[in-house]
C-alpha cells in the first residue's frame, strides 16, 4: 500500500458564493462588473496565456472565480494589468514587478506614472521597502 500526497502550491482562488447560505452565488457581470478572460484580453492587449502565467507564476493578479472554475476579472483587476505593462514598458522584469506594485494601491495613487517612477528609482538602488 503506498499513499501519494499532491500538494498544490498554486495560490487559491477566491469563488463566488453566497455568504448567507454557502450556496453558489448568480452573479450579473454587467451589476458586478467582472469581466472573462477574453474580455481582459481585448481591452489590454495581453494574451489570455499571458494573463494566466502572471497569475499562476508570479501571483500579480488574482481573478474571481466562478464556481465552474472560469476567470472573472474586476476593474481593479484591470487596472492591475495596465500597471504591470507600464513596469514592462520601463524595462523591469516580470519576476520583479510584484515586489515593485506591493503596498500600491491602484485608485489611490494621484499620479500613477510619478509613483512608478520613484519606486522604480528605489528599486533599482536597493531601498524599496517591502
Amino acid at each position: 500500500m503506498s499513499i501519494h500526497l499532491h500538494m498544490d502550491v498554486r495560490p487559491q482562488m477566491p469563488v463566488l458564493t453566497d455568504v448567507a447560505s454557502g450556496a453558489p452565488q448568480v452573479v450579473s457581470l454587467e451589476q458586478e462588473q467582472l469581466f472573462p478572460i477574453r474580455e481582459v484580453a481585448r481591452l489590454t492587449g495581453v494574451n489570455p496565456v499571458t494573463l494566466r502565467a502572471w497569475e499562476w507564476r508570479y501571483g500579480l493578479i488574482v481573478p474571481t472565480r466562478t464556481e465552474s472554475g472560469h476567470r472573472l476579472y474586476s476593474m481593479t483587476d484591470i487596472e492591475r494589468v495596465r500597471s504591470i505593462l507600464g513596469w514592462i514598458d520601463r524595462g523591469v522584469a516580470v519576476s520583479k514587478i510584484g515586489t515593485l506594485l506591493a503596498g500600491s494601491s491602484i485608485g489611490c495613487l494621484g499620479n500613477e506614472g510619478e509613483v512608478m517612477s520613484q519606486r522604480l528609482k528605489q528599486f533599482l538602488a536597493g531601498t524599496l521597502d517591502t
